[in-house]
């Protein structure tokens, strides 16, 4: 980065040299000459846009004086002062993109703390975001590693973007075994039977079985212009399946639940993702026959009995909650709304780093 002698702060040791060879009456060509050094160099040298190496030192000591540690004080002083200047142009553009950042609410869930001056501000979501630079995040080199998977929207959001971060804070400390398409296939049979149980006693158990098939499972508080219920993302070489902790019942909670794990089985989600231009569409038909086989259905709805009653005893046959039977109805029956059961998500899920 060349800087003009006139500007402010420390000056490239070229200034220097310039007023030495002049007071010496030499040209530019004969110092070159002296220093066995190329004219184009010298003028590079000069203007301070290569660095005075311990060669050029060397050279310089005989042909126009001083000493190493002179030389050596003035390139270093001026190399710190072109390193500030830099990271106050960084800074400063940076500073325009934290009022896309949803801050204060951050802040108040603990993810980041408010700093005094856009300065101490951009290092503390320089760390959040985990880059040198928030310019990079919008960079096509980034691309893979904010784009998660093929059926996410891939606009950029940095609320999106803060809340799925916190997510890969919580996941990374899980310790989930490597993706096992087939053991989490296996793993859903298992999963409709804990929808018997309230939330506070399935979700560590979910977590475990999630876990164990190489899916890491995480409830976050929501955002407030965050238009999400779940997420499902593969980053740092782990599946990750996020819920917002908010507005879930025993009906929704499972069926989005499915819908994001059969993602991940149509590799939608993974090192080796699938695109599709009907991810959703497809996820949600293959969640909605690994929730209640579309087999199973058809046998309790020949027998056209859509009570309570009925509900509630192919429920325990079928080892799910009645709820999620009574949601799959061909016609809904507002007298059976009783059958979902509220759910508080809010769980202690561990502070980020």
């Amino acid at each position: 980065m060349a800087r003009s002698w006139g500007d402010q702060g420390a000056f490239p040791p070229g200034k220097t040299i310039r007023d030495l060879i002049e007071d010496r009456g030499m040209t530019q060509k004969e110092f070159a000459t002296r220093m066995g050094l190329s004219e184009k160099h010298v003028s590079k040298l000069i203007a301070g846009e290569v660095l005075l190496t311990t060669d050029v030192v060397l050279r310089l000591i005989p042909v126009i004086g001083k000493d190493v540690l002179f030389w050596s004080n003035l390139e270093a002083l001026y190399r710190a002062d072109v390193v500030r200047e830099t990271l106050k142009d960084r800074i400063a553009l940076d500073a325009r993109i934290l009022p896309r950042i949803p801050l204060e609410e951050l802040s108040t869930l603990g993810w980041i703390a408010l700093a005094e001056g856009p300065e101490a501000q951009v290092e503390l979501v320089r760390r959040y975001f985990e880059v040198c630079t928030l310019q990079i995040i919008e960079s096509e080199a980034m691309a893979p590693y904010v784009s998660f998977g093929s059926h996410i929207d891939r606009k950029m959001d940095y609320t999106l973007l803060a809340w799925i971060q916190q997510a890969k804070f919580r996941a990374r400390g899980m310790g989930v075994r490597p993706l096992d398409h087939r053991k989490l296939e296996r793993s859903m049979a298992t999963a409709r039977s804990l929808s018997l149980l309230p939330p506070k006693e399935f979700l560590p158990e979910l977590r475990t079985l999630l876990g164990h098939a190489g899916v890491a499972f995480v409830v976050l508080p929501s955002l407030k212009e965050l238009d999400l219920e779940a997420l499902t993302f593969f980053a740092e070489g782990r599946a990750t399946i996020a819920f917002t902790a908010e507005g879930k019942d025993s009906e929704t909670f499972w069926a989005i639940l499915f819908r994001e794990a059969a993602h991940i089985l149509l590799r939608h989600v993974g090192p080796r993702m699938t695109s599709s231009n009907d991810a959703v569409a497809e996820a949600e038909r293959l969640g909605e026959e690994l929730l209640l086989p579309f087999d199973r259905r058809k046998v309790f709805f020949a027998h056209r009995r859509f009570d309570e009653e009925a509900v509630l005893d192919f429920a325990k046959e079928e080892r799910i909650h009645p709820s999620i039977v009574a949601g799959r109805l061909p016609v809904l029956k507002k007298e059976l709304a009783r059958l979902t059961v509220g759910y508080d998500l809010s769980e202690r899920d561990g502070e980020a780093p």
